[in-house]
């Protein structure tokens, strides 16, 4: 057996098994209106800065989840995907397409919050959870949300790396 676990290390490590790793947006809400500057005139502002430390540019996946952890997508492949560049930094809005706030390059390509129902229900609002999911390790993207306020209140969070898997 000692031997069984012996070789199957050394097989992942000479074929650079890949890990997952993520980044968790614990709660962000976006309900201000579009190109409202910062801070807006009313409502809250919420951008999700992320960074690329590495010398390639990578793939990224983001999942929104409702504030009772229902799933909202994006499902469909393709429609869930964003690239950051090597080195560079993204700045998104979660919820609005804002080319007055979002970062480029990259930026105005990380898919917005679907919301689907009627006013009111949990599915529609402007606010929720997201994961950010790349193949890398996990000191590959660093993560930042910032949030604004109307009247000027402004605070950011350092969003921790998960574990890889």
């Amino acid at each position: 057996m000692k031997k069984v676990a012996i070789f199957a290390v050394a097989v992942a490590l000479l074929t650079g098994t890949a890990m997952a790793s993520s980044i968790a947006v614990p709660w962000f809400v976006d309900n201000a209106a579009v190109a409202s500057g910062l801070p807006p005139a009313a409502g809250i502002t919420s951008i999700l800065y992320l960074k690329n430390n590495t010398t390639e540019d990578i793939e990224a996946t983001i999942q929104y989840f409702t504030s009772t952890g229902v799933p909202m997508g994006p499902f469909a492949p393709g429609e869930n995907t964003f690239s950051i560049t090597a080195l560079a930094s993204i700045g998104a809005r979660l919820v609005e397409d804002d080319s007055s706030q979002e970062a480029s390059p990259g930026g105005r390509d990380v898919p917005n919050r679907p919301r689907t129902g009627v006013a009111g229900d949990a599915e529609f609002k402007k606010n929720g959870s997201a994961i950010v999911q790349w193949v890398g390790a996990p000191s590959d993207i660093q993560g930042q949300l910032t949030t604004w306020q109307a009247g000027g209140i402004g605070y950011a969070h350092l969003l921790p790396a998960g574990a890889a898997s």
